[in-house]
């Protein structure tokens, strides 16, 4: 497994897409901090606050994560692979340990940098200081949900094979679908709780509501999907052809 692992890094990274998501999912969260930062003016930043960009760079890599399996498909490379380990499962379980390796680091770089940026240039930096289990969960919470989200992308990614549909139906869901649900009569702010990217980000805020399920049971409830659908996709692909 740990050679398997080795070799699903050296094909993650062997093309740009990857490291741009990457660099992306780092940059764009730390760049929101600073623009909140900025223009707080006298006004006082809050940890949420500044962590509020997360969820730009969660779907840049949601995206690096879908193109992990998607491209393989698209260049027939998957055929290789399956080859060199026929029972087709341990590549996928090392491809989902790197994407969800690769998630998290990003993620955490995107929180800890977006606190010491703002931390610096906060007029009263020393209220950025975490000194809180739930300030630290949220700084942690981050690169946690990223994981496991990058993993609900790649078994997506597996089931659809196509970048364009796994891509689609992705940004689709968790940009568009979501919000409207709210809009359904009568049930559609409960439904709306109960979403798989609402619930994931209530684990990086310090002060979530208290009348929805609490963050670690979101968090729970994500990776229970993100488990479910990553299953999945691993019996389709070894059922059908590569």
């Amino acid at each position: 497994m740990i050679a398997l692992i080795g070799v699903e890094r050296i094909k993650l990274f062997s093309t740009r897409s990857p490291w741009w998501c990457v660099g992306a999912a780092i940059v764009l969260p730390i760049v929101v901090a600073v623009v909140t930062t900025v223009g707080s003016g006298d006004s006082p930043v809050t940890l949420d606050s500044i962590l509020a960009g997360g969820s730009l760079g969660l779907y840049t890599l949601l995206v690096m994560a879908m193109l992990a399996i998607t491209t393989e498909y698209r260049f027939n490379t998957i055929k290789l692979t399956f080859q060199a380990a026929p029972d087709r499962v341990s590549p996928l379980l090392a491809k989902a340990a790197v994407v969800a390796g690769v998630a998290c680091l990003a993620g955490w770089a995107a929180s800890f940098g977006s606190v010491g940026v703002s931390k610096l240039l906060a007029e009263n930096g020393s209220r950025l200081v975490i000194t809180s289990g739930s300030g630290l969960r949220a700084v942690l919470g981050l690169g946690l949900i990223c994981a496991a989200s990058a993993v609900l992308a790649l078994g997506i990614g597996g089931l659809i094979r196509h970048t364009a549909g796994a891509l689609t139906l992705i940004l689709v869901f968790g940009l568009v679908v979501e919000p409207l649900v709210r809009l359904i009569p009568k049930v559609g702010e409960d439904v709306y709780e109960w979403m798989p990217f609402v619930s994931a980000f209530r684990l990086p805020v310090e002060h979530p509501p208290t009348d929805v399920p609490s963050p670690w049971a979101s968090f729970a409830y994500l990776s229970a999907i993100a488990v479910a659908v990553f299953a999945l996709s691993l019996v389709v692909i070894k059922r059908r052809d590569a």
